[in-house]
């Protein structure tokens, strides 16, 4: 009886890995950029999501699960504007924090695309943006919070400038499909594929198995 239970309780455990982990993709490569020791989720995934969506999911920056646009968000975490502004510093000019640069006919502009790989959420012939939501927000009294966002534009034309800039801003509710969001994991972090769950999950239950007949 009690090894029917056990069956009956591993054929549901199965069931339910295998339903989150097809509504709940892993972000693998090419769908992260690695910079120093942070993995960054490019900011494409998130499009069409605002603060509050994402909020919902990582409160406080932290992502204990969950998903966003299909994503699971195991392990990662909602980045603040500083965590931004010190990408930017570490690969721009930018001086990180809450701050904008700009120059004309810029190397780290598209630098940041072609070398780093970071997709733009908008793009023309002549113009590629990356624009994202960030965890942070700012309290503008009386008028209410909004998120602060960041964003580098690359302009092809030499006459027009580059700007990396982590002062921009948008509202809570809304959502935008050229906007994502900025998210970053360890670069040693790992997180157990579904197939490492069924594994382990048959060990254990075989060993309970086992330990029943014994």
């Amino acid at each position: 009886m009690h090894i029917i239970q056990l069956r009956r309780t591993f054929l549901f455990f199965i069931l339910i890995t295998f339903s989150l982990s097809a509504r709940a993709a892993p972000i693998t490569a090419p769908d992260y950029v690695t910079v120093g020791d942070k993995e960054w989720a490019q900011v494409d995934l998130f499009t069409n999501l605002s603060w509050n969506d994402m909020n919902v999911v990582c409160p406080a920056g932290v992502c204990g699960g969950g998903s966003l646009n299909g994503f699971n968000m195991t392990g990662w975490t909602f980045a603040s504007i500083v965590d931004v502004g010190n990408l930017f510093s570490s690969v721009t000019p930018h001086r990180g924090n809450i701050s904008t640069y700009s120059e004309a006919d810029s190397t780290w502009a598209p630098a940041f695309f072609n070398n780093l790989g970071f997709r733009p959420t908008s793009k023309t012939s002549t113009t590629k943006l990356i624009l994202g939501i960030t965890s942070s927000i700012i309290t503008l009294s009386p008028s209410p919070p909004k998120a602060r966002t960041a964003l580098i534009l690359d302009r092809k034309n030499p006459a027009l400038i580059d700007v990396a800039q982590t002062t921009h801003t948008r509202s809570l509710d809304e959502s935008r499909s050229y906007i994502g969001g900025w998210f970053y994991r360890s670069a040693s972090s790992t997180i157990p594929e579904p197939s490492s769950f069924i594994l382990l999950s048959v060990g254990l239950i075989g060993l309970g198995i086992r330990r029943r007949r014994t």
